[in-house]
């Protein structure tokens, strides 16, 4: 995750636009929680306010909610990156947001996950718990290939 300091114009188009994505990477938005999602519209909307009135800009945010392309993302992006430079409170408005979905989006934990052996595995305890209210989905011993598979005492905790 990028630091809010930091966060590209490029990211911020991703997240803001996702939903509307026609690539792997729209697939991203299919996975967001109901807070994400609303997140997202609110970023969504405040790039299409500073760009009200500007036809080109206009024109390209249109494009991306209607095509969804790369060439159309890379268009967005490009006056969000100048714009974001000549406004430096804006730019601090989108990237809290943007990282506030990320934030939202990573909530997942995984543990002893896509494991091979052409042995034994053998499990005595393992605990798994959510330190934060952000957790939203736990997964532990998945994808598990193993001769033989012993487990003892194992736990999620959120």
């Amino acid at each position: 995750m990028e630091p809010v300091s930091t966060l590209a114009a490029g990211a911020i188009v991703q997240l803001a636009f996702n939903e509307f994505i026609k690539s792997s990477a729209g697939e991203a938005a299919k996975k967001l929680t109901g807070e994400a999602l609303t997140k997202a519209n609110e970023l969504r909307k405040a790039i299409w306010a500073k760009f009200k009135g500007s036809d080109r800009a206009e024109t390209a945010l249109a494009e991306v909610e209607k095509e969804g392309t790369p060439e159309a993302l890379d268009r967005v992006t490009k006056l969000l990156d100048a714009e974001m430079s000549f406004e430096p409170e804006f730019a601090t408005q989108i990237r809290q947001l943007a990282q506030q979905i990320q934030n939202l989006t990573d909530s997942s934990q995984k543990m002893a996950s896509n494991i091979k052996l052409e042995g034994d595995l053998k499990a005595q305890s393992m605990t798994q718990r959510a330190t934060s209210g952000d957790i939203r989905e736990q997964e532990m011993l998945t994808n598990v290939e193993a001769k033989n598979i012993e487990l003892g005492n194992l736990t999620q905790e959120s």
